[in-house]
């Protein structure tokens, strides 16, 4: 099967199905946190139950395709995700100082958490990165995650290896995959942002040089 560095339009469930056991290096995904936000093509209002149903589906689907999972699964969803889905490996942590989300502790919420499944290797677990909304070409997406932090996480995967994103979103994880010389595959039902994702990649200068080992 040859679809590397490809951007696949479709559900995620649907087309995780067409690849072997472990045919990724890493899964790195930032799936929808049902916490309301407006996708053009998906209820971000589930109940509890029907979210973490969803979400399990999908999760056993990362797991069978990929070596190792990095997930991030939203704060408010953190502790329902290792009872309801899997105990993590590990936990790694993202702290963003300035971010301005309300805590159940009547302040802010400064981290996110990042849950880690099976072989995965980091050099560190925590990184300190301020959220910043500058980023280029992102759209109407409406949370891009940072590329600074995904460009030290796609280092899970070795290099001229293969990394899976199934919520590939406004394309943040392939743009880090070329940026570091690692193979993607992103899925992404919205075709809108599907074509966020193709410009960014577009936009990248040319580096022929990543691609000869």
């Amino acid at each position: 099967m040859d679809l590397l560095d490809t951007i696949i339009t479709g559900d995620c469930l649907i087309e995780m199905k067409q690849f072997p056991d472990k045919y990724f290096d890493i899964c790195l995904t930032d799936p929808p946190y049902n916490a309301g936000l407006e996708y053009s093509m998906h209820d971000d209002n589930m109940s509890k139950d029907e979210y973490f149903s969803w979400i399990l589906t999908i999760f056993k689907e990362m797991r069978r395709v990929s070596k190792g999972v990095l997930i991030t699964p939203g704060s408010k969803n953190f502790l329902d995700f290792i009872e309801r889905i899997e105990r993590p490996k590990w936990v790694a942590s993202w702290t963003k100082t300035n971010q301005c989300s309300p805590s159940p502790l009547c302040g802010f919420n400064g981290w996110e958490p990042i849950l880690v499944y099976g072989d995965v290797k980091l050099g560190i677990d925590a990184w300190n990165i301020p959220i910043t909304n500058n980023q280029k070409g992102v759209g109407n997406h409406p949370c891009p995650k940072s590329l600074e932090l995904w460009t030290e996480l796609v280092k899970a995967c070795p290099e001229n290896g293969t990394v899976l994103d199934p919520f590939l979103g406004s394309g943040t994880t392939i743009i880090a995959c070329r940026n570091t010389n690692r193979h993607f595959i992103g899925i992404e039902k919205d075709p809108a942002y599907c074509e966020i994702a193709r410009k960014r990649l577009a936009a990248l200068p040319t580096r022929l040089d990543a691609w000869l080992q």
